[in-house]
């Protein structure tokens, strides 16, 4: 669904709720969260601490992070060294 069809399906729904024009897209709100999370190796060295902290699958982190091109945390392990 987009943003339109959420905000139809929340106006059909309930009725009484407003919509402030915030992003109702779960992925999107996740992938916000581990983009975050991602290049800061030094808090979170490995995928299983991000896994940890968000209670999220590996694989759905790995998903989100592809999807939403987040790059490798490798070259991060790198420069901190």
């Amino acid at each position: 669904m987009n943003q339109q069809q959420f905000y139809n399906h929340i106006c059909k729904k309930y009725p009484d709720v407003k919509y402030n024009g915030e992003d109702l897209n779960l992925n999107n709100m996740y992938a916000k969260e581990i983009f975050k999370r991602w290049h800061n190796v030094e808090k979170y060295p490995k995928v299983t601490d991000i896994v940890t902290e968000l209670n999220l699958s590996e694989r759905t982190i790995y998903r989100l992070a592809k999807e939403y091109n987040m790059g490798g945390r490798w070259e991060f392990h790198k420069l901190n060294k």
